[in-house]
């Protein structure tokens, strides 16, 4: 299947449906463009990390589970787990292969830092210059193994660690951002929703 973010704020949710449709109605499993067969429009919720602060118009971790929930509920959109993964993953930052590549030939380990000088690890360029320093930081300072909050938690390690970059922000920083997942402190209305939705799947299964 192939993605669009839609890029999520509190007054654009209700866009949802409609973007959705669109492309569903357009583009959806028709041959003379099959590049764009199976097309999803997942939420990309737009975030604020300069701010520790929740911001009127985005979505904090509370709101962002009720979205998802939401918009399941609605309209049937299940663009997220609602369960734990057995999945082991990490955000792609501690992956040495994953770089985000600026406008000027900027080489960045997270998008978040696009455009920030101070957060470039390199050049395309022949200089071959490395911040090996920063690299360094990115591949192995955001270890959730490392943190005690994530070591004592129930939903460690099926929730991957949250977000390493917020959590470099909170040690290296002195920020207070909140890096957890969304099923956090929600786990009893998504297990709900999981039960329903392979009830569902079941039923369609034995209708085929």
């Amino acid at each position: 299947s192939k993605r669009i973010n839609f890029n999520a704020v509190l007054h654009n949710r209700n866009s949802i449906e409609e973007i959705h449709k669109f492309f569903k109605d357009n583009y959806d499993k028709v041959p003379s463009v099959g590049e764009l067969n199976n097309m999803q429009v997942i939420p990309a919720f737009v975030e604020d990390i300069k701010s520790c602060k929740v911001s009127d118009c985005l979505f904090d971790r509370k709101r962002r589970a009720d979205f998802i929930m939401e918009i399941y509920k609605k309209y049937g959109l299940n663009y997220f787990y609602f369960y734990p993964s057995n999945d082991r993953y990490e955000c792609a930052i501690r992956n040495p292969y994953c770089l985000t590549i600026g406008p000027q030939g900027e080489i960045y380990k997270c998008w978040n830092d696009v455009g920030r000088s101070d957060k470039v690890i390199a050049k395309l360029d022949k200089s071959i210059k490395i911040n090996h320093r920063l690299n360094l930081r990115y591949l192995t300072g955001a270890d959730p193994l490392d943190d005690p909050k994530c070591r004592s938690c129930f939903h460690f390690p099926t929730c991957g660690g949250g977000c390493p970059y917020l959590r470099i922000e909170n040690e290296y920083n002195n920020e207070n951002f909140d890096n957890c997942g969304y099923i956090k402190d929600n786990m009893k209305q998504f297990l709900e929703l999981h039960y329903q939705y392979k009830i569902q799947q079941n039923q369609e299964d034995i209708n085929q």
